[in-house]
This record gives structure tokens, sequence and C-alpha cells, in this order.
């Protein structure tokens, strides 16, 4: 999880949100796959049992594309062609568009979509029909092609991208920001190409040395000369009265969303590859004699966790406009906004700008202070699990199992932490080394225990706190009746505040029903009063679930107890604390 402080405006949020996000790309040193871009930023895993290499990119929140729509229509020859080529009644140009559909789950941010424009990774045309046989090629072929357009930033690739405009908003269903609606879903058009023929010098690509440059003409190209504009405007010019007045087009493309500022890095390709066959494909006819119904193509996503695989994306069409794809509206096979499969998909914000706790600012300065607060592991329940098995909406179930099936996923929490900081100002040894003062865990605080001596952060009008008695009537079941451990976690519940801590056992034994006779389990255990003996009971089932009866432990003098028990409580409660 990458982590920054995060302000309440919508701008700057929209752009360090979008930067954090794509923080956990794969970083390659400056010389693997170098200019490749995106390509550079997927990580790559070997599969162990056909040694085949898996592409992949990080799970990331929203917003997403979960919808593309691609319009292709023949037009008269408007603007003039290059050098105003001739043209008669029967000239057409081949034009096409497309749209995008951005959507935000629900409990997602409000954000810009400036700061996440659509971006083309690969686009090839063809088209054979009217006279002519025409074809252009944008994008490299595979992750070693050298060509000038392996980046997807670069200016000419550049011209494919859709760029939102500023104050473009997208929320969750039902945000608001300051009493004006914002939707959660957006569709975006991009500008408008023309099947062309004009190629740049690319020294980069041999042996022509040349690279198809797009057709396109309108006062939003920014970063090409005066001479690069006339260029690129070189349509190829079909004939209506030839071939029946048709031609066929194929297509085959791959978009991604992008970051404005870190422009290199992707967020969601559609579909993860390097190849011409790792794309959208679709053919169609055109009638070069109807210039007034585009044909329409749509690619749906029900769970955009898997637009890396193209197969998830459903394509319908070739149709009508007012026939294909529901733009703005949700997908086809994709649930409800309340339903449980929509519940894991969300993200996580640690706390408004300027939050506080008992005066001390919520927020860290940055991911490396060691007093910081980290995730918990409960956590784990929003992870995708089904993106190498192409399963949609499949997560990490922290619920109860059935004992006949093996270990329940919850015990997971007892076996990792949540990613915790070091304090990187002393480490030794030119700062190659940590020292004591890095520690693995602050305080015991990411083991996957029940914290005994702190209340849960936050803790505000922001961040509604669930109940924590179940999770701490767990540690002490059986140690005492039912009776007396319900009071006694009413007294830890009531003794704990904003400004009342623990950092020692000793200090809980001045919560009433913490004192009593020493304690059996020896020096250093905790005085609670006269327990009977921790000694791991025979497993016996439970009623509530099944699961095998859990031994607590104590470890020396930190301030934890195991969870393991704690944990199947707490989460059927919804509280994975």
């Amino acid at each position: 999880m990458a982590t920054t402080q995060l302000g309440d405006n919508v701008a700057q949020f929209s752009s360090t949100y979008a930067a954090r996000s794509t923080s956990v790309n794969f970083f390659p040193n400056s010389g693997e796959l170098a200019g490749a871009a995106p390509e550079r930023f997927y990580w790559r895993v070997k599969d162990p049992d056909t040694g085949k290499v898996v592409l992949m990119l990080p799970q990331t929140p929203g917003p997403h594309i979960t919808e593309l729509r691609l319009f292709v229509q023949a037009t008269n020859p408007d603007p003039a062609p290059k050098n105003n080529a001739a043209t008669t009644e029967n000239s057409r140009y081949i034009k096409y568009w497309y749209e995008v559909e951005y959507y935000m789950q629900p409990f997602g941010p409000i954000l810009d979509l400036k700061e996440f424009p659509t971006r083309m990774d690969y686009f090839e045309i063809t088209a054979k029909g009217g006279g002519k046989n025409a074809s252009q090629q944008f994008g490299p072929t595979s992750a070693t092609d050298p060509r000038n357009d392996r980046q997807w930033q670069n200016k000419f690739m550049n011209l494919l991208a859709t760029y939102p405009e500023a104050n473009t908003l997208i929320g969750p269903k039902g945000a608001k920001l300051d009493g004006t609606a914002v939707p959660n879903r957006v569709v975006v058009k991009s500008p408008l190409f023309a099947i062309g023929k004009f190629q740049r010098v690319d020294n980069d690509n041999p042996p022509t040395n040349k690279s198809d440059a797009p057709a396109r003409k309108d006062d939003k190209i920014t970063d090409l000369s005066a001479g690069q504009l006339v260029n690129i405007w070189d349509p190829v010019i079909f004939d209506s009265s030839v071939n029946a007045g048709t031609a066929k087009v194929s297509i085959r493309w791959r978009p991604g969303q992008g970051t404005l500022a870190n422009e290199n890095r992707p967020r969601q390709m559609i579909p993860l590859g390097l190849t011409p066959d790792d794309t959208l494909k679709v053919d169609l006819t055109v009638d070069l004699k109807d210039l007034s119904t585009p044909k329409v193509v749509s690619w749906q996503i029900a769970d955009p966790n898997l637009s890396s695989d193209a197969a998830q994306w459903v394509m319908t069409g070739p149709g009508k406009e007012n026939k294909i794809g529901t733009p703005g509206k949700i997908n086809a096979g994709e649930p409800a906004e309340d339903s449980s499969e929509k519940s894991k998909f969300r993200s996580i914000q640690r706390a408004p700008d300027g939050a506080k706790i008992s005066g001390y600012n919520y927020d860290r300065p940055d991911e490396y202070v060691t007093t910081s607060r980290v995730s918990s592991p409960g956590y784990w329940s929003l992870l995708h699990t089904g993106m190498q098995s192409k399963t949609p909406w499949r997560t990490l179930s922290l619920d109860k199992a059935d004992p006949a099936q093996g270990p329940p996923d919850w015990l997971l929490l007892d076996l990792f932490g949540a990613t915790y900081p070091m304090a990187h100002d002393q480490w030794k040894i030119d700062k190659k080394l940590p020292d004591s003062f890095s520690t693995a865990s602050y305080m015991g605080s990411t083991a996957g225990q029940v914290n005994l001596n702190s209340r849960i952060y936050p803790r505000n009008d922001h961040f509604n706190i669930p109940d924590r008695h179940l999770p701490l009537e767990a540690v002490f079941k059986y140690l005492r009746s039912d009776s007396e451990v319900t009071s006694l976690v009413d007294n830890i519940t009531a003794y704990q505040t904003d400004s009342q801590s623990s950092t020692m056992w000793a200090s809980l034994r001045k919560c009433p029903g913490m004192m009593g006779a020493t304690p059996p389990h020896g020096p250093g255990s905790p005085s609670c009063g006269t327990w009977p003996a921790c000694s791991p009971p025979a497993p016996t089932p439970l009623a509530s679930g099944g699961w095998p009866r859990c031994f607590r432990r104590v470890r020396g003098t930190s301030s934890m107890m195991s969870m393991r028990r704690a944990t199947a409580c707490s989460v059927r409660s919804g509280s994975m604390h």
C-alpha cells in the first residue's frame, strides 16, 4: 500500500491520488526496457507449472474504465485534404473515434478525471474498398520494438489519447461536493481521426526508418510544430462509386488508463499485453454512401479488476449507436452498487488533512515514521484473488469456513502483518543497514493481534468505530465466567480514552476488574485476577462456526494477545481489528 498526505482540494488530491495509486507498479532499473512505456512498468511473474511469464498490474482503486465504444463512419472530405488535393462528389474520408466510460466504485473518493487520461498503447487500422487498400499502425509490436512510439506518451501516440476536461468530477454513487451531485459514471469522447497516409521520419524503426502518424486536425493539439500539424493531416481519399460503395475495416487496439503527471505509468490496460494479438479486435463494413450513421462497437466489463484479460471484455456490435452499449449506465452482468461484491471493491483513505487525535496530527508526514499507524491485516479481505483464474469479484474471505474444507482464510491474519514503517534517518553504515530503532513492528502493532492497551483509531467524525466488545471478549473467553468477562470488557472500554492508554501490562491493573490475586503464570505475566492456567483445552468445535478452540499466548512484556480466536469473532461482527 502506498500512502501520502492527501489534501482537501479536489485538484491537488486527484493529482496526488493518481501518483500514489500507481506507486505500486513495478519500478525497473534504467536499463530494463528503457524507453518502453507502459511495458516496463508491468510485473512479470513466471508460472512454475508452465514456465510462462505472466504479465501483471497491481490491483488499483477507482476510477476504472468499464466500457469503450468505437465509432467508424464515412464522411465528406472536410476539412480539405492536404495541399487541397482534388476531390469529387464521390470522395470520402473514413473517420473514427471512441468513447470512454469511467466508473467509480462505492466508498471511492471524489476525483477530477483530468488527472486520468485514456492513452493508446497500440492501434492498427486497415481499410479495403472504395478503390483503396490503406493501413496504419501506431505503437510497438513487442516489448523490444525500438520504434520511436514505443512510449505511449510520445507526442504522435499522444494524438490518439483522450484527456478529460478539468473539473470533470467523478465519485461514488450518491456523492456530493459543495451540495452538487457528482456522478459515478462519466463518458468522455475522444478527438476525431481519419485513416491517413503520412509517415514521419523514425530512425529507430529500421529498415524503412518511417512510422505512421494519425491523421487528426483540430485546435486541441498542443505539442506539435506548425509544420507537423500540416503534415499529419493527410487523409486517404476513398471513392464511394467503386467496390459497391463499401470498405471493409479491421481494427486492433489496446487502450489504457494512465495519469497526467506521471505520463508513462499505467493504471489499467485493456487488455494487458505486448503484441498485436493482445488487443481488442473488430471487423466491420462501412457504407461509403451513408454519411450519417456510424458503425458502433462496444466492449464492456463487469469486474474491472480483470481488465487485463481480453476475454472479460464483452463485445457487442457492430450496429447503430442507440442499440449498442450502455454508456453511463450499469453494464451487463455487473452487480448492483449495494451488492456484497461491490462492498469489497473499495479504496482506503487514512484521514482527511488536518485530522487530529488528542491534539496530535493523525496523518504521518511520510511513509517511514515509526510511530505512524498502519492498516490492519484484516484489509486483506479486500484483495482480489481472481485476477489469474479470471474469476470476477473473488476476494479473500475472512468469514467462517467448513472445517472439512480446510483451515479458514482468517488464519492468514496471524501469519502476516501490515506494512510497517522504518526510521530511515537513523540507519547505520551509510544508511544501508537498519539499526535498533528500525523495528519490524512498532510495539507489536502489526503482529496480527488484539491490542489491549489502546482504542481503535482513527476515531473522529469521518470514521465510525465498530464496537470492539467481541474481540476483547474472545481474548478472555473461558478464563472467567461470561458475565465477568462482559463486565471486564465494559470496564476496559470505559477506561480507555484518547488521552488514556496503556503501554505496559501493569497499566491495565488500574482498570476495574483487572485487580486480583497473583496470577498463576509466573513472573511477568498479566496480573488480572485469579485466572486459571492458560494451557490450551482439547480442541472442541464452536457452535457459532465450527472453528477449533485456539489457545492464547502472552508475548513477553508485549501489549498484545493472539487474535486467532478474536479474529474469527471480530470479522463476523464487521470489525477486523
